[in-house]
């Protein structure tokens, strides 16, 4: 299940995080899964958990996001869905947690100032569909931040 040791990988990641996000609303988390077939399985696991919401190609793959039933509770965090995730074309990856995404209460450029000392990935800061700033972390995970929770950004 797709939150399957979520509390043990949410503290490895944000204690990599160079500064405090525990007043940040963690809105969502990604899921990344092996093959089609896995994302099947686990697409249809997911279904007990909550409400399908979207699904479309996102960089050539399924990207299906998910509502819980009931927030996810993760220490002060009520975490209010997820993505599921399928491999690109010919990649291989494990199945597993893959990433946090938060949301950041000021623009990009004036969190980008305020948290200078991070190393930033700015590839999706300016783009269309689903703007991010991103922090790749030692573990080769990533913890993200946008300026609205996942569900605002959902095109009707």
């Amino acid at each position: 299940m797709v939150t399957d040791n979520f509390d043990s990988f949410a503290s490895s990641l944000i204690e990599q995080i160079p500064f405090d996000v525990s007043k940040l609303e963690l809105d969502h988390f990604g899921y990344q899964t092996s093959s089609a077939q896995d994302y099947e399985d686990l697409k249809e696991q997911s279904l007990t958990l909550g409400q399908l919401i979207s699904e479309n190609i996102v960089s050539g793959r399924r990207v299906a996001i998910f509502r819980f039933s009931n927030p996810y509770k993760y220490e002060s965090y009520r975490i209010l869905g997820f993505e599921l995730v399928e491999p690109k074309e010919r990649q291989i990856c494990e199945s597993e947690l893959d990433h946090l995404e938060f949301v950041i209460p000021v623009s990009f450029d004036e969190f980008l100032k305020i948290h200078n000392n991070a190393k930033w990935d700015l590839y999706a800061k300016d783009r269309d569909e689903f703007p991010k700033i991103t922090l790749q972390l030692n573990n080769g995970k990533s913890v993200k931040f946008h300026t609205k929770d996942i569900f605002e950004e959902i095109p009707d």
